[in-house]
Order: C-alpha cells, then sequence, then structure tokens
C-alpha cells in the first residue's frame, strides 16, 4: 500500500483519519453502504490499518457475506492482521464515532479527495526529480512529465463516471424540478426543429446531417444568430469554411441575395450601407467579429 507520510517540507500530507474511521464505522454498522464508497480504493486511506480493514469489506461484499463487527474481525483474524488493526475494540470503537451511516458518501469523498491531494504531493516530487535529471534534449523531458500527468488523470479518475443510487435521486428530483419550474429552452429559430428537440438544452449533443450543398452550414449560421438574439453566447466552429466563406454567408442572409451575386459585385449602395450599420453593432455588441469583409468597404 503506497503512503506518502511526509512532504519535502517536513508537513505531514493532508489526511483525516476522523473521516477514514467514519467510512469502515458507517460499514460495521450497515454493511449494505459500501455500495456507496463509490471509488474508494484501499489504497486511498492515509492510515494504513484502516485500509486493510476496508479491504477486508470489499473481500467479504465480493463473497455476498454480511459486513459487521464480527465478520469483518473473522476476515482479519483469518489473515493474521487483526490484532495489527486494533482489534475488536477498535471496530466498536469506529461505530461510535458515527452519526448515521447514510453519510458514508460524503465521509468517502473525504478521504477520497485527500488521497488524491497526496497522490498530487508524490506526483510533483516525481516531476521535480525529472526535472534534476536533466536529460539532454527537450523532447524526453516533456514526454516523461506528461505521462507521469496522464497515469494520475487516469488513475484518479478510474471510477468517476460512478454515479450512486442517491446521486442518482438527487438527479432525478432536480429534473422534476426543472419541468415544475418550466425553465424555458433556447430556441433554435427553426420552428420543425424546435417541435422535433423542444429546443436547446444543457449538456445535450445534437448532430444534423444531410448531403453537401444542401445548406447545413447556412442553417446553422441561422441559428447562431438566433440564439445570440436570446442573450447566449456562441462558439461557431468549421472545419471546412474559412472566415471569409463564414462571412460571405452572413452577409449573403442579411441581404437576402445569393452569394454568386454578392461575388460579381451585384450590390446597391444601400445594401453596402446595411451591411456597414450591421458591423456597427455587430462591434458594440460582440455579436461577431467582422475579420473578412467578401467585398471593399467604402469610408
Amino acid at each position: 500500500m503506497e503512503q506518502n507520510k511526509t512532504s519535502t517540507t517536513g508537513n505531514l500530507p493532508p489526511h483525516d483519519i476522523a473521516a477514514e474511521e467514519c467510512v469502515i464505522g458507517s460499514l460495521m454498522i450497515d454493511g449494505e453502504q459500501i455500495i456507496n464508497t463509490g471509488m474508494l480504493q484501499p489504497s486511498d486511506f492515509y492510515h494504513e490499518p484502516l485500509g486493510i480493514i476496508f479491504s477486508a469489506c470489499q473481500t467479504l461484499y465480493q463473497r455476498h457475506e454480511a459486513i459487521d463487527q464480527i465478520t469483518v474481525g473473522n476476515e482479519l483474524q483469518r489473515l493474521g492482521k487483526l490484532e495489527d488493526c486494533g482489534g475488536v475494540p477498535y471496530l466498536l470503537h469506529m461505530v461510535s464515532m458515527v452519526g448515521s451511516p447514510l453519510d458514508i458518501d460524503s465521509y468517502s469523498d473525504i478521504v477520497m479527495r485527500l488521497s488524491v491531494s497526496r497522490k498530487a504531493i508524490m506526483l510533483g516530487q516525481k516531476i521535480e526529480q525529472v526535472g534534476f535529471e536533466s536529460y539532454p534534449d527537450l523532447q524526453t523531458t516533456v514526454e516523461k512529465v506528461t505521462e507521469m500527468v496522464n497515469e494520475f488523470r487516469k488513475k484518479s479518475g478510474k471510477f468517476a463516471g460512478l454515479i450512486t443510487p442517491k446521486v442518482t435521486a438527487d438527479m432525478m428530483f432536480e429534473i422534476l424540478g426543472k419541468y415544475q419550474n418550466k425553465e424555458p429552452a433556447i430556441g433554435w429559430g427553426c420552428s420543425c426543429l424546435d417541435a422535433i428537440t423542444s429546443g436547446i438544452h444543457p449538456s445535450e449533443l445534437i448532430i444534423i446531417g444531410a448531403r453537401p450543398s444542401i445548406g447545413k452550414t447556412q442553417l446553422m449560421l441561422d441559428v447562431a444568430e438566433n440564439v445570440e438574439w436570446q442573450g447566449k453566447k456562441v462558439l461557431f466552429v468549421s472545419a471546412e469554411m474559412s472566415m471569409q466563406h463564414l462571412l460571405e454567408r452572413k452577409v449573403a442572409s442579411i441581404l437576402h441575395k445569393n452569394i454568386r451575386e454578392l461575388r460579381k459585385g451585384n450590390f446597391s449602395d444601400a445594401d453596402e450601407a446595411q451591411i456597414i450599420k450591421r458591423i456597427g453593432a455587430a462591434i458594440t455588441e460582440g455579436r461577431i467579429i467582422p475579420e473578412a469583409l467578401p467585398f471593399p468597404v467604402r469610408t
């Protein structure tokens, strides 16, 4: 079990023994609460005996056996680690510390957060060592540091997507509350899309596909403008068209003209004045960045 007992400054790494004991005590009261410990692992406990006890609880759960003072004590005895872990009196002591076993997710969050903090300290020490190695080429140093950081992220977020029943219930109540409060969705500005999707909602990914040259980009430009008029900020990213081509479509939409007409110079002074007016409004309101225009503007 990897532990970092002291930092380079001589200070003890962040930890909370009381929270760790409350996790174990909660399991002694209600062993079924182990499903609410989320991504917690034995190595996340700062106090090594508590990590051993938690590992015993996991073993019992995997064997579909009850988790309480008797079964955990028996399992530790079988492993020859009961006395090293404080014996049965320590198990009983941890039970007395728990306010409610239903709060085990909160205790587990504290233990996990501090465990990640300790691992971050260890990561910093390893990166520091890479710096002292003074590799002859920059690429080697960058690759080693990147590998360490990626490994840290992978281990720290291994079960980050695990959703407990309690979290699921809270999310369902939030959804119901949102429906009751009738929070308005963002409109597409297109009645058929609004009818199909009920508007634009947070965290949704909607893919609109069609054959080339059907008008997908123009549709998205119109949607972006409509969303902006509703007071929202829009990031428009195109992997195919340059800023020049996008703004051509913007100008054509404003003037209700075909792009080919604009490229031939088929626009009037009134049309030009209208575009200049829109550019001024855009700069003032921060709606678009007129980096380029498809035709020269006379001043």
